[in-house]
């Protein structure tokens, strides 16, 4: 069964996480790939971790 979700947040970094057989997989941009990993929860904190960079990034520049 695959399931998918996308987020959306104030910020240029779009994503999307969604599931297959393999694991789990976070996209980013529709460019490249993250996974697979075994959980949600951990693809989930690859999002937010991915997401906290580039707003420091963004606070830097």
């Amino acid at each position: 069964m695959e399931h998918s979700k996308n987020l959306s947040v104030n910020s240029p970094l779009s994503y999307h996480i969604y599931n297959n057989d393999d694991g789990w997989f976070l996209n980013v941009k529709g460019e490249s790939q993250i996974g697979p990993v075994d959980s949600f929860s951990e693809i989930d904190k690859y999002a937010k971790v991915l997401l906290t960079l580039e707003k420091e990034l963004e606070s830097i520049v």
